[in-house]
């Protein structure tokens, strides 16, 4: 092995296995050192890339099915390499293994020849990874550093033909804080040109119900043919995503499953996750519900049949409730209107009366929005039970109290019931300042709804949720680490059939627990959690969701408060928008304001991006503004995005169109790479950890070269810094409480 890889001039391959090609078979083989750089390469390349006549592999198509059953995982890996060389090709094919793999098979096509091979120990695996990191100058080998490998020669590879390989491997999917996680190393995303076909699919059969099934590092599709049961599937038409594909998924027989993920870097307070997970299967008894329903009927609801369409929503949301159920109807125009005095039962009699109600409803006059909403918390404090308020409205307040701030100061949580207040926002003359304020200050949701969407299917959908909590006001508490505050901040409900994500921050370290306390069925009950929180790594999703909930929070308050001059609020934003490479309505300031290094680098590329600044900045109009295209757009937006992230799923469900080209063009300009809870832009030649500010990089305090035996004793005695050594042969970043300098001895 040690001739081999000596003597060879290996190129890695975009792929989860690479082949090593061995010799010159031409005495005049040339392959061009390929650094492992970002998805996107910069504008200007850190060093020219000479481009001689290469004689490589290419990677035609990848396709990975693995089958879990009772967490036992079989894994089948094909892939189709190209020789474009006009030469046969010898070289020895590698894979690395997850801990605790075994390979079942492994066959490659090479006129119908089935190869040996060998399955290598982590020790002398890690041998062969400094040794091909060596020749190749490729850090992208590192992230599988410390894994398993297996080994096998491959001869021939025929010239301007194909070698198909197959690879056949079990292993035991592994639980860790509630969770279990499927791993697949799909290896470097690299500089190359060529394309390829990647596609992952993992079917899932487990012996409890299957809850959240998530892919915290990829795109995923997900079909559910059984409560056990899941399929998640990925695929990519260019070089796959760079890093390991990850599934994450929670089993439970009864009651409320949860995980936790947390990440931590030396020196700082750590992160945490925590999703809960009920049921997708509602109780057969569920406690009766008291429903608020306050409609807008003011002329404007008269255009675009949108009263009709409120008004077929409204039949449709109480053909949902049962007769132990309590409803009441409002009505707000230039005055308000109520059906009853009070709520009523649900019965056959009531509804038909309420449908006789709705039906006779003219859409005419002002909006006295404040007034409503008066009318219906005063009766949402009569109800013991708690009570949902349903609040529908397309336009700003014209009658009565007119003021936002006013109306959002008078129409907040008080004493005497336990409510909510959920906002549905149709068209863009709504004042989405307003509604987001109502629904935050009253523990709601928000909608935002075009003219042509269905508003049946909002508010039934949302209704169906609402009559099914599983346990409502929570708190939560921590023993072994302390809670440093809460994202979303605040107390929650979880409701049968979707989850609820909580982030935090952390100090301390070690086993510990994070307990739940809410309402169920008119009882307080507790749900415990035990996970170990790292002094040092970890999973990096816990901070990049911690992060967008944050910033989430810190918009609305910034906008609510109406963007006073100087707020420190907007600091923390931009802060954490560079440190973890998020947009924000912020973002396009560093085009004109940029301070610090990264911020300049930012702001040159975004000067350079006009697909993208023009994205950035109607971001920042909409942000500002309260009612128009953009503050709809805006405030739609953030919803969506919001409930993702919140309520556990992988993305929005119809989140608002950007221009392709604007995003690629934001995904370069805000950052080169994430890795290990940070973002990284390329400056001077080195990815540089956007957490960093001048002073601290132009003063590292330990200077290591690439690939040197210090750099290989760096990795080997800090194993957790695999993932940032992977990321570039030049890099500057913070490890341990020390500032770390990686120069590309190649230059």
């Amino acid at each position: 092995a040690t001739a081999a890889i000596g003597g060879a001039t290996p190129l890695p391959l975009l792929a989860s296995g690479w082949i090593v090609v061995e010799g010159d078979p031409g005495g005049e083989l040339i392959l061009p050192r390929r650094p492992h750089w970002p998805r996107h390469p910069p504008r200007h390349p850190p060093h020219p890339i000479p481009r001689p006549p290469m004689w490589t592999l290419e990677l035609a198509a990848e396709d990975i099915a693995a089958t879990i059953e009772n967490h036992d995982a079989q894994v089948e890996v094909k892939a189709r390499f190209r020789n474009p060389c006009a030469r046969d090709l010898e070289g020895t094919y590698y894979f690395p293994l997850p801990a605790g793999a075994r390979i079942d098979a492994f066959r490659a096509v090479l006129g119908g020849k089935d190869l040996a091979g060998e399955i290598l120990d982590r020790g002398e695996a890690a041998r062969i990874y400094e040794s091909l990191v060596r020749n190749t100058l490729d850090p992208a080998l590192l992230e599988h550093y410390g894994d398993g490998m297996f080994r096998a020669r491959i001869f021939p590879i025929p010239a301007s033909g194909e070698a198909a390989i197959t690879v056949h491997y079990r292993m035991l999917v592994p639980r860790e804080n509630g969770f279990y996680r499927f791993e697949y190393p799909l290896g470097a995303e690299g500089g190359g040109s060529q394309r390829s076909t990647s596609k992952i699919n993992v079917r899932i059969a487990a012996d409890a119900e299957l809850r959240s099934v998530t892919s915290p590092s990829h795109p995923i599709t997900i079909t559910r043919p059984a409560k056990n049961q899941a399929t998640a599937t990925y695929t990519s038409e260019v070089s796959a995503k760079r890093g390991t594909f990850l599934i994450d998924y929670l089993t439970a027989g009864d009651g409320i499953a949860g995980g936790v993920r947390a990440f931590r870097e030396a020196g700082t307070p750590g992160y945490f996750l925590l999703r809960l997970s009920p049921s997708s299967e509602p109780p057969p008894k569920r406690p009766p519900a008291s429903v608020i329903f306050v409609l807008d009927t003011s002329g404007s609801m008269a255009t675009g049949g949108k009263i009709e369409r409120a008004k077929q929503a409204l039949h449709s949301a109480l053909a949902r409730l049962g007769a132990e159920d309590t409803f009441r109807l409002i009505t707000f125009a230039g005055q308000v209107r109520s059906h009853t005095e009070g709520a009523i039962a649900a019965t056959p009699e009531n509804l038909a009366s309420a449908k006789q109600f709705i039906d006779s409803l003219i859409a005419r006059g002002g909006t006295d929005i404040c007034a409503a909403l008066e009318h219906a918390l005063a009766a949402a404090g009569g109800a013991p039970e708690g009570a949902a308020i349903l609040l529908l409205s397309d336009g700003a307040p014209t009658v009565g109290v007119t003021d936002i701030a006013q109306i959002a100061s008078l129409i907040t949580k008080r004493a005497g019931g336990d409510y909510r207040l959920h906002v549905f926002g149709v068209g863009e003359d709504v004042n989405t300042v307003l509604l987001d304020d109502l629904a935050r200050k009253n523990r709601g949701s928000r909608t935002y709804l075009r003219g042509d969407e269905g508003m049946e299917l909002a508010i039934t959908g949302l209704l169906d949720k609402l009559l099914y909590p599983v346990l409502t006001d929570t708190k939560v508490t921590a023993t072994g680490i302390q809670l440093l505050g809460l994202e979303p901040p605040g107390s929650h409900d979880l409701f049968s059939g979707e989850d609820l994500i909580l982030t935090g921050r952390y100090e301390g370290s070690g086993a510990g627990t994070l307990a739940v306390a809410g309402n169920a069925a008119g009882e307080r009950r507790t749900v415990v959690f035990s996970a170990h929180f790292p002094s040092h790594g970890g999973q990096e999703e816990a901070a990049f969701h911690w992060a967008r909930l944050r910033i989430d929070t810190l918009l609305d308050e910034l906008r609510s408060a109406g963007h006073p001059a100087g707020d420190p609020r907007r600091k923390e934003i931009m802060d954490l928008g560079l440190r973890f490479g998020i947009v924000t309505p912020f973002t396009s300031i560093l085009v004109r304001e940029p301070t610090g290094l990264v911020a300049e680098r930012v702001g040159e590329r975004l000067r350079e991006a006009p697909r993208a600044r023009a994205r950035l900045e109607a971001e920042e109009k909409g942000f500002k503004e309260s009612t128009g295209a953009d503050a709809f757009g805006y405030a739609k937006r953030k919803a969506e995005e919001h409930g993702a992230l919140a309520g556990g799923r992988a993305s929005a469900p119809s989140a608002e169109a950007y221009d392709e080209q604007a995003l690629r063009e934001l995904e370069e300009s805000l950052c080169d790479v994430r890795a290990a809870g940070r973002a990284f832009v390329i400056i001077d030649e080195h990815l540089v950890d956007c957490a960093l500010d001048r002073a601290q990089i132009s003063a590292p305090e330990l200077v290591l070269a690439f690939g040197s035996d210090d750099y290989l004793a760096f990795l080997r005695d800090n194993p957790d810094a695999r993932e940032l050594l992977a990321a570039a042969p030049a890099l500057i970043f913070a490890w341990k409480g020390r500032i770390v300098r990686i120069d590309n001895a190649a230059e």
